[in-house]
């Protein structure tokens, strides 16, 4: 039986991984993996990876969401075709942000370690930082 598990998971990735299929005749077949997801917005299955590899990061997710997956395997031999298919999972991406809570936690009670850690999370890219924030950066 053909098995998807989430194997990583991050604000906008998860890593997805499922066992290796062995063809039925003496190993002279390749097994082929096509994982998709659905896309809710035309209730289809969309394709995102193909080809041989038993794992996959699928990256550019919207952080804090849930993801419908699936895998497919294919073998085919000189005298048989088979294709196996996994259960259908659920995974989600993370929120890894430190909470505002903690954050504000920190600053009473002078934590300068946590503090660093939020401003680093919080300000990346060509978000402009204010004059605080760059104390602590």
């Amino acid at each position: 039986m053909l098995k998807l598990r989430v194997a990583k998971r991050t604000r906008q990735a998860i890593t997805l991984e499922w066992n290796r299929v062995e063809s039925e005749d003496d190993g002279d077949s390749m097994v082929a993996y096509l994982l998709q997801r659905e896309d809710y917005r035309i209730r289809s299955w969309v394709p995102i990876y193909s080809g041989f590899s038993n794992s996959i990061m699928v990256d550019n997710l919207r952080p804090e969401t849930c993801f419908k997956f699936r895998v497919q395997a294919f073998t085919k031999s000189s005298n048989t075709k088979q294709v196996l298919y996994s259960e259908e999972i659920y995974a989600d991406t993370s929120d890894d942000f430190m909470s505002v809570t903690t954050f504000h936690r920190a600053i009473q009670y002078g934590d300068l370690n946590d503090i660093r850690k939020f401003v680093r999370e919080r300000f990346v890219g060509d978000y402009p930082m204010c004059d605080v924030c760059k104390l602590y950066a």
